[in-house]
């Protein structure tokens, strides 16, 4: 691994103690942030969903306006909804977890810019082959993500029925494009591979981030469950690899920014929607 420091064999317990003192700042942190926000900007706080809109597998469209409508069309329509999106008010934040959700990518990006700025020069110094390597990896992934999905869908494993997406707004896709990208590879691949490459050794600085980075990203459940969170370790992987493989921070970013712009232009729902 091209990494600062020398590989070492400080044990499970030195590394549990190193990330459990990494996630109790950032947790605080990301609730300061989220105080700071609701505190001095209350206008930007509050997205509340003012209907729901079903799309059937028919290519009808039904719309709820009330929280008692939306668990009577689940009902009426079970079998032949193809999706469920929540129409909100796309510049606002939504408030309670979803806020310090929001506001994690950046306390990770602030916590781990303090902690190891001495590598932040070498992490992003540039080279000309970073980049492609980066977009290149993230095509890839959500090819791989739209095949892997819509095969599960095809056959009926996976149900687009229960799978409900917000509208995307300004916040939301700055948080999706920049803050994440940047926040979560600066301290999973930066911070967090280097440590458990110090204190664990070569064979586990691939795989431990990328069972961190996917428990970070559950989503639905069941069979939708399972395949999300192997898809996002797979992603894991990959994004560990392009940090290995250049020693610097410039292609996983890349690559994380490109599978993140994919997901939210929709191309894959698009497609199962015909």
């Amino acid at each position: 691994m091209k990494a600062v420091g020398r590989e070492g064999r400080t044990g499970w317990l030195g590394f549990a103690r190193s990330l459990a003192v990494d996630v109790l700042v950032v947790a605080l942190l990301a609730v300061a942030i989220s105080l700071v926000v609701v505190i001095v900007f209350p206008s930007l706080v509050g997205a509340e969903w003012s209907s729901a809109t079903f799309t059937l597998r028919s290519g009808e469209v039904v719309v709820a306006s009330t929280p008692e409508d939306v668990v009577a069309l689940r009902e009426k329509y079970r079998g032949q909804i193809r999706e469920v999106t929540f129409n909100q008010d796309s510049t606002k934040i939504p408030e309670g977890a979803m806020l310090l959700a929001m506001m994690l990518p950046l306390s990770l990006m602030i916590y781990t810019g303090i902690r190891d700025r001495a590598r932040l020069r070498h992490w992003f110094s540039p080279r000309l082959e970073d980049p492609l390597h980066g977009i290149a990896a993230g095509v890839g992934l959500y090819l791989l993500q739209f095949a892997l999905f819509y095969t599960a869908i095809e056959a009926g494993l996976v149900s687009t029925e229960n799978v409900a997406r917000p509208t995307a707004g300004p916040i939301s896709i700055v948080v999706a494009l920049v803050f994440a990208p940047l926040g979560e590879e600066l301290f999973f691949r930066g911070r967090l591979q280097q440590i458990v490459f110090e204190q664990l050794g070569r064979r586990w600085s691939w795989g431990v981030p990328a069972a961190l980075f996917a428990l970070l990203h559950p989503t639905g459940s069941g069979w939708m469950l399972a395949l999300a969170v192997g898809y996002i370790f797979a992603v894991g992987l990959v994004l560990a690899w392009l940090r290995q493989r250049s020693g610097r921070l410039v292609s996983p970013v890349i690559c994380h920014a490109v599978l993140n712009a994919c997901v939210l232009a929709g191309f894959l729902n698009r497609f199962i929607r015909g």
